[in-house]
């Protein structure tokens, strides 16, 4: 398999590998939480975020043939790269984008998993989801130890998987080793999954709209100062993300 300088890159600053720069949307060390953001409906996952002190960055707001080109190199990446074999792979994740997932049937954003367990790193969330999550043998996955040369994150094992691959989820009974892994707030886990994906993407829809970035940027100013948002930035916001996500879909296909 090779890949081009643009997925490489994309992957690289999905992963954090970014260069010293003083454009705010290239150094961002973080922008994972922002690309991942904008893939959930609604506005519970941006708050959920800035409680936990994320970043959401408003330089994504500014420039869609940038962001979307993030997106799509990303995506190209998932048509090159599939699990070798069945395989289990670990995540935490935080209650509200669970809820998000399982009301969709599916992942609305990409997924960060470790082969290698669950990693103590992401347990700074509220509310946490312990998921054990099979791919099949030719599920789109990227396999970050695999495909790239200086992977910096080498211990976490990561493989990551692409936004609309439809999921089943169940409960499962978790083990006495997870049941003493706690939340930011030294709670126990609220769900333990075990989630099978679908390796055939969902297709969504949304009608064209014309955006008003101001107002999404005010909104992230907002959020990231701890202050109240108004609702027509809500509005706004949302037909924003909506324009990007079905934009994003289509890269699937």
């Amino acid at each position: 398999m090779i890949l081009t300088n643009e997925e490489i890159r994309a992957i690289c600053y999905y992963e954090g590998d970014v260069e010293e720069s003083d454009d705010p949307f290239w150094s961002d060390r973080k922008a994972y939480v922002t690309l991942n953001a904008i893939l959930f409906d609604g506005l519970d996952t941006e708050v959920a975020r800035s409680n936990e002190g994320r970043f959401l960055n408003p330089a994504f707001l500014e420039d869609d043939e940038r962001l979307l080109n993030v997106y799509k190199n990303l995506l190209s990446v998932f048509h090159k790269s599939f699990s070798e074999k069945e395989q289990t792979v670990y995540r935490v994740e935080r209650l509200a984008d669970m809820e998000s997932f399982m009301q969709k049937g599916m992942w609305t954003s990409f997924i960060s998993t470790s082969k290698a367990g669950f990693l103590k790193s992401y347990q700074d969330k509220k509310d946490l989801v312990l998921m054990k999550i099979k791919l099949k043998k030719g599920t789109p996955c990227a396999d970050f130890g695999k495909l790239l040369h200086h992977y910096l994150k080498e211990e976490e094992a990561e493989i990551l998987l692409p936004p609309f691959l439809p999921i089943q989820v169940q409960d499962r009974v978790p083990s006495k080793e997870e049941m003493e892994i706690r939340d930011r707030y030294g709670n126990p886990p609220a769900l333990f999954l075990d989630i099978d994906v679908e390796d055939k993407y969902s297709e969504i829809t949304y009608d064209e709209y014309e955006i008003d970035r101001e107002k999404c940027k005010r909104l992230y100013d907002c959020l990231n100062c701890h202050k109240p948002i108004l609702e027509k930035d809500i509005e706004e916001y949302i037909h924003f993300k909506h324009n990007i996500q079905k934009r994003v879909n289509q890269f699937c296909r």
